[in-house]
Formats: C-alpha cells, sequence, structure tokens
C-alpha cells in the first residue's frame, strides 16, 4: 500500500503536466500553481495528522486517505475550471500527507524490529519502481483516453485498488491493536518510561502471550527458573512470601524483574486468582531493553536498578506494594515518613520482635537472615517489612547492614491506609489487619513449601 501511494504520485506527476497546459488553461506556471496548492494541503494535514497518535485503526485512515487521492484525481478529470483543480490540489495534498504518517506508524506496529530496515528498504525500491512505472503508463493512458479520461482512469484505478484490498486494512488493523494494547501496557511500566518510541516497539515484539487458570503459581519464591519478566495483561494475581499475601497484581502490572536484574531466585511466589492472561519476556530480551545491548548475560551478571534514588515519595512510587495508589497518598506518606541510619553490622530489624515498620533501602547493602543463616542480599531500592505490618504479625526474619545504610523508615498505619485506597484484596487485608498476638517468631505455614524468607518480609 505504501507502493500505491507512489503510484498515484507517478501518475499525477506526469498527468499533471499535461492536464495544466491543454485542460485547465493555467499556462506554464500551471503545474506550479498546483504543487504548490498540494504543498499548502499537506502543511494543513500536519494539526490533523497529530491526531493519529494512539488511534487504534490506523490502517483504514490509511486506506482512507488513499482513496481520498484517487477521487481527487479523478476529479480533476471532470474539473472545468482551473481554480477547482486548485481546491482538488489542497485535497490531494492533504490525503497524500496523512497516507505518509498512517502508513509508517502501521508499518512500526506490525513489522518486528529486527525486520523494518529490511523491510523499509524494500518498501523504498518498490516505491520508486511504482512511482517510476507510472510515469511511463500515463503517456500510454493520454494516447488512449485523452488527457481528460487518463484522469478519470488513473483515480478510479486507486480507487478500485483500495477497495479490492479492503479486507487487507481491516486484517492489519486487527495485528496493530494488538500491539498498541501491548505498547499501552509496557509504556506505563516504571523500568521503561525512559525508552525511545522505537525500543518500546522492540520490547512490545519480543512479548510472548501467555494464559493460565485461577490458582496457578506463576514464580515460586526460592526458586530459580527459565522464566522471565510477566506484565499482566487481565485478570489478578496474588503475591505471596512466607505464605502470606503481600500484594495484589492487576492489568497493567509487572513482576520478576528482580530475579532477572540481580540474578537471584524468586522473591516472592506470584498465584493466580483468576484466569489470567499475561505478556512475558525473556532474560535475554528483557536485560538488553533495561540495560542495553552490550550487556554480560551469564549466571553471575548482577544489575542494578540504575540511578540511586533519594526522592522519599519517588522510592515509594517505586515500591510494589504502592503501585495504583495517587501521588497525593504518596506524598503524605512521604512527609510522615523518616530517614534512618543504621551502620555495618547493625541490626535494622531483629526476628521475633513486634515492630509496626516498612522500610526501604537508600543507600548500602543489607543480608536477610533466618535462624542464623543468610538468606539472601538487600540493595538499594528494595523495601522490607510488609508481612509484619500487613499481618501485624512478629518479624520473620532480621536484616542486618552490611555496610552502612540508610532506609526510608514509613509507620505501618500510613503503609495500611495508602494500602487501603488501591482498594481490591490487599486493600482489605490492611484494613482488617489485627493486632498482634505475641512475641513469638512466626514461620511459614506447615506444607506452604515457602521455607525461604526473602524480599519484601
Amino acid at each position: 500500500f505504501a507502493c500505491l501511494r507512489s503510484l498515484i504520485r507517478g501518475l499525477w506527476m506526469s498527468l499533471g503536466v499535461v492536464a495544466s497546459l491543454e485542460l485547465l488553461g493555467l499556462g506554464k506556471a500551471g503545474f506550479g500553481v498546483l504543487m504548490a496548492a498540494a504543498g499548502a494541503g499537506a502543511l494543513l494535514a500536519i494539526p490533523l495528522s497529530a491526531l493519529l497518535v494512539g488511534k487504534r485503526l490506523l490502517a483504514r485512515w490509511l486506506a482512507g486517505a488513499l482513496v481520498a487521492c484517487g477521487a481527487l484525481i479523478a476529479a480533476i478529470g471532470g474539473a472545468v475550471a482551473g481554480g477547482a483543480a486548485v481546491v482538488f490540489m489542497v485535497g490531494w495534498g492533504m490525503g497524500m500527507a496523512i497516507s505518509d504518517v498512517a502508513g509508517q506508524a502501521v508499518l512500526f506496529r506490525v513489522v518486528a524490529p529486527a525486520s523494518i530496515a529490511r523491510v523499509t528498504g524494500l518498501m523504498e525500491s518498490g516505491k520508486l519502481m511504482f512511482e517510476g512505472g507510472a510515469s511511463m503508463l500515463a503517456p500510454l493512458a493520454v494516447l488512449l483516453f485523452g488527457i481528460r479520461g487518463a484522469l478519470l482512469f488513473a483515480g478510479g484505478l486507486v480507487v478500485v485498488i483500495v477497495l479490492a484490498g479492503a479486507r487487507s486494512f481491516t486484517r492489519i488493523d486487527r495485528r496493530a491493536i494488538g500491539r498498541l494494547e501491548a505498547l499501552r501496557l509496557v509504556s506505563g511500566v516504571a523500568l521503561f518510561h525512559r525508552l525511545r518510541v522505537d525500543l518500546l516497539e522492540g520490547v512490545v515484539a519480543q512479548l510472548d502471550d501467555r494464559s493460565l487458570a485461577a490458582d496457578t503459581d506463576v514464580t515460586r519464591q526460592g526458586e530459580r527458573d527459565d522464566g522471565g519478566w510477566y506484565l499482566v495483561r487481565s485478570g489478578r494475581l496474588g503475591v505471596l512470601v512466607d505464605g502470606y499475601t503481600v500484594n495484589e497484581l492487576q492489568r497493567g502490572d509487572a513482576f520478576g524483574e528482580l530475579a532477572l536484574l540481580r540474578d537471584r531466585p524468586r522473591a516472592a511466589t506470584v498465584r493466580s486468582l483468576t484466569d489470567v492472561e499475561l505478556f512475558a519476556l525473556d532474560r535475554a530480551s528483557f536485560l538488553t531493553a533495561v540495560a542495553g545491548g552490550d550487556i554480560d548475560l551469564s549466571a553471575d551478571a548482577a544489575i542494578g536498578f540504575g540511578p540511586q534514588i533519594e526522592d522519599p515519595a519517588e522510592l515509594l512510587r517505586q515500591a510494589p506494594i504502592l503501585q495504583g495508589v495517587s501521588r497525593q497518598v504518596l506524598a503524605g506518606i512521604a512527609h510522615h515518613s523518616s530517614i534512618r541510619q543504621v551502620d555495618d553490622g547493625e541490626p535494622i530489624i531483629s526476628e521475633g520482635v513486634i515492630e509496626d515498620t516498612f522500610y526501604i533501602l537508600i543507600a548500602g547493602r543489607a543480608r536477610v537472615i533466618v535462624a542464623g543463616e543468610t538468606r539472601r542480599e538487600l540493595l538499594p531500592g528494595d523495601g522490607f517489612g510488609e508481612i509484619a505490618v500487613l499481618h501485624r504479625v512478629p518479624r520473620s526474619a532480621s536484616v542486618v547492614a552490611e555496610e552502612d545504610c540508610r532506609l526510608l523508615s514509613v509507620p505501618g498505619a500510613d503503609l495500611r491506609e495508602a494500602v487501603q485506597s488501591r482498594g481490591g484484596m490487599i486493600g482489605r487485608l490492611a484494613a482488617d489487619a489485627p493486632e498482634p498476638q505475641g512475641e513469638d517468631t512466626i514461620r511459614a505455614p506447615a506444607g506452604s513449601g515457602l521455607d525461604d524468607a526473602t524480599q519484601p518480609l
């Protein structure tokens, strides 16, 4: 269809010269006047083209613009005065500009990024061939039908070709709509906020669709698996740590990045609460998208989240448990939170102790220890303490600073109030949180299979 646009241009570039001299009475400068009108139409199309951003049915816009261009060439063939032809050329210029924008947008939506360069090269070669071939076809059409008939023939031919390919445009739109949905969801993920549009398209092109029944584990705490990064397309999932629910995931929420970025076992079990549909990205594609193409994908690679975040509100915004909480609520939590300094080797929290505080590590490193055994390492950006805050139970593990640490300390009451504003299962859990019942150390429920105490706590 991009070549069809070139066919239209090639036909007009030959027929327009003859038409301006012999049919429309515009004189030697006539063709220049007509092309100036087309240029004015292209300028007028700029604000209209901007409206195409995010449109779901771009192929239909492309088809409509091509039909309009063909119909306007035919209309020039029926014109009795040069003034009418000038007006028609304004519309022709608008149609050509819109078809160009729509065609390029559709290309990026339906062609895999790795193939775009090759496809573009083929398209450009095809466009040159079609434009040149149409320029040679035009004199033959004038010889057979006369100048007026040649314009009617050329315009009508374009309309017939587009209408004959109507189903193809529909299929293109169906394919592009699925891509657009994924693009919108991926662009809403904080990790990908800074990616250019073409790189986002590259991420979307590599996504796999996954459908899972209710009560299916997508990831399991403490296990290394061959899975990757996941983005929720529909349905609800629960996040469990040591058998305790600490979060709920819905459409647009993502999970699995910690195990990939830092090459460690899964920090939590993610279990479908309903039938769910997921977009999945394998480890190599995910790390390339986040960290670039020159990263080390070996098993011992350890990749961080990027620049250290110091702003409390931004730290809270990126905490998984606070996803979906309004900025106004997060600002209120940040106002009531405090910064805590902990020296190397000092405990941050102690196993079995009743404490109502949620922490986010701003700087430094810390170890998670259960019954004297180190279970994992915490790095800047990691939050911990949800279990004790949401379920009002004693700490299930100790956390000890490996070096001088700086932490954001969030009062449990503020965290529960914020989580309640999210609604859903996790909101109800926060609202119904009981008062702590005692000081005994809490272990994972028997038979849960969740023996490792890993972040979040």
